[in-house]
């Protein structure tokens, strides 16, 4: 969590404290659930990194 290219803070368009705090929240929240679905993922029995199971996230175009 504390690498730069996971946990982006700039750019931050915000200016009120409020903002700020909810801009950061969404942040945690994202990395926190990239971890939890990568950990699924692993219990599934696929060994995929999280880079590569983001990766292969954007490219799914449609769901059924």
């Amino acid at each position: 969590m504390k690498q730069p290219s996971w946990l982006h803070w700039q750019p931050q368009f915000h200016w009120t404290d409020d903002k700020i705090r909810v801009h950061a929240l969404i942040g945690v929240l994202a990395v926190a659930l990239a971890h939890l679905l990568r950990r699924e993922v692993a219990r599934a029995g696929i060994d995929l990194s999280l880079p590569q199971l983001l990766h292969d996230l954007t490219e799914v175009q449609e769901v059924l």
